[in-house]
């Protein structure tokens, strides 16, 4: 079994807290470690597992926390992108005790069984704050102590008044959606219908819909038009492939669908949005002029 120290991770001195989002999850080995963990499931899905007979499934949206000291890996694992959140509650100081007094953040901390699922929106809005919060501690601009502690609280804040549902393991239609969404995104190319969709979840369309909007905060085709705008990103950012051909493979009609869809949800339009990557990735004298 692995065993995580926060020194090894907690790289500011006198300042415990990191997030990390590098690379798409794989299996990962039992393990635990001596700080507190919030997890964001930013992309895909899998298996959190507690013990040999205790887990749960995990998808896009989901949030949960692992105490200090508890054991614990993933598993069955797909194209999963998680936001592990590490961190020592003390060093928010009284601002934590208050936090504590939202449910959400309270069933969070009481135990890893607690699982909460952000609607799509919320769920962006907090992405938008803990790349922030990555961005100072990797530059460490000044007073980037400030600005992180600011960051986190609001996250925080963020995840305490979301209109969530809790989610349980045993509730069959958690697992109805999951396997719903598995068919959304290992057929995001083809042409998919909501009769085909709830077939897939064993459930009636009209129920799905009520099922699927309880469960995510959204409609199922709402939900679709936002992953397959993941994928846009996705193949963007990764590839040299043109707009065009990047809609196809990620099931819209035609280009300009695509670009609707990528700037109501992105607020910027897929080229913009390639060469802001770029821009990042490799430095503003890498990028032409457009």
């Amino acid at each position: 079994m692995e065993y995580f120290r926060k020194e090894w991770l907690f790289t500011v001195r006198d300042f415990p807290i990191f997030i990390n989002s590098d690379i798409p999850l794989k299996n990962t080995l039992w393990h635990t470690h001596d700080f507190f963990e919030l997890v964001l499931v930013a992309r895909g899905h899998g298996e959190h597992r507690l013990s040999e007979t205790v887990s749960y499934g995990i998808m896009q949206g989901d949030v949960f926390a692992i105490s200090a000291g508890k054991v614990h890996c993933y598993t069955n694992t797909h194209d999963m992108l998680l936001y592990n959140i590490l961190f020592e509650p003390e060093f928010l100081g009284s601002e934590w005790k208050e936090l504590l007094e939202m449910p959400i953040i309270r069933s969070l901390e009481n135990s890893p069984l607690h699982k909460f699922h952000l609607p799509m929106f919320t769920r962006s809005a907090a992405e938008v704050l803990l790349r922030r919060i990555i961005g100072e501690l990797s530059m460490q601009p000044p007073s980037f102590r400030i600005s992180v502690k600011a960051l986190f609280l609001e996250f925080l804040v963020l995840l305490g008044r979301a209109q969530v549902k809790e989610l349980h393991s045993s509730d069959y239609r958690q697992e109805a959606i999951h396997r719903a969404i598995i068919h959304m995104e290992r057929n995001l190319a083809r042409k998919l219908t909501l009769a085909d969709i709830s077939k897939h979840a064993n459930l009636n369309k009209n129920y799905f819909c009520e099922c699927f909007r309880n469960e995510t905060g959204t409609s199922p085709w709402d939900y679709l038009i936002q992953l397959r705008v993941e994928k846009v990103k996705k193949l963007l950012s990764e590839t040299d492939l043109p707009i065009s051909e990047i809609a196809q493979m990620s099931g819209f009609c035609d280009q300009s669908y695509m670009s609707r869809a990528f700037r109501k949800t992105e607020c910027m339009t897929p080229r913009s949005f390639r060469a802001a990557f770029r821009r990042i990735s490799t430095g503003p004298a890498a990028i032409p002029p457009e």
